[in-house]
């Protein structure tokens, strides 16, 4: 079995003295693609229409309204 090589790349920031960069940023990345894709799977008939984000309460709503109204059912009111 061959031997594992680990490499480390330094790749120091030119912009901000003593070169350090941001670690926590990187987690806060997905969780919006996340919710949008958990949303167009739930309800696909609206999936085209999730395409910008915040991906709020009122913008599902207004996807589900438009859905309906392309199928002639008037959607009901939210509670």
């Amino acid at each position: 079995m061959p031997a594992v090589v680990i490499e480390d790349r330094v790749t120091p920031s030119t912009v901000i003295p003593g070169g350090f960069k941001g670690l926590g940023e990187s987690g806060t990345i997905p969780p919006p693609a996340t919710i949008a894709n958990a949303v167009a799977r739930a309800v696909p008939e609206i999936a085209e229409r999730l395409t910008a984000s915040p991906l709020s309460p009122a913008v599902v709503w207004a996807a589900l309204a438009a859905a309906k109204t392309d199928s002639d059912v008037p959607p009901e009111e939210p509670r």
